[in-house]
């Protein structure tokens, strides 16, 4: 009643990907019940195919207007744990040499001038040698299930532009 036809996802937020309470136009579902392998963000990339797939069936030539927003990357960051592995160990050395790898990835590819500097690390952000060794590995552990859930949404999403394509 907003000015869509119909809407398919979940309202409130801090949702659980794996068994999230769904709305469907006024509807709630649980489209996770009994399922092992349920993963919203893949739920709403089938939902968004099949919506592609039905308009352009009945009125191809007709323009239409759709708003994908996933809950990636908003906590809590849920993954499928195939793409959690993934990343297993990748973010080891911490933050700071993460931002000093990714810095430097970009000025040979070119996305920013090669005489660009890190801004300061925030203060409110500790230096990653100043952690505990289990608060290392917590972080550690919190940014590979974050790259995980962002590598996730970009393949479902992936997924719906090969859908408009086709």
């Amino acid at each position: 009643g907003q000015g869509f036809d119909h809407f398919y996802g979940f309202i409130q937020a801090d949702t659980d990907h794996f068994r999230p309470q769904v709305y469907q136009d006024h509807t709630p579902l649980d489209p996770a019940l009994g399922r092992k392998d349920y993963h919203f963000t893949t739920d709403m990339a089938n939902h968004a195919i099949e919506a592609i797939n039905n308009l352009n069936a009945a009125a191809p030539d007709r323009p239409f207007f759709m708003y994908w927003a996933t809950g990636a990357v908003h906590a809590p960051h849920h993954a499928p744990q195939s793409y959690i592995e993934k990343y297993k160990g990748r973010f080891d050395k911490g933050w700071d040499k993460a931002r000093e790898e990714v810095l430097e990835r970009q000025k040979k590819l070119g996305i920013v001038p090669p005489e660009t500097k890190l801004p300061p690390r925030p203060a409110e952000i500790p230096a990653w040698d100043s952690l505990s060794p289990d608060g290392r590995r917590m972080a550690a552990r919190q940014m590979e299930v974050f790259a995980a859930m962002l590598e996730h949404a970009d393949h479902e999403f992936g997924r719906v532009l090969d859908a408009l394509e086709k």
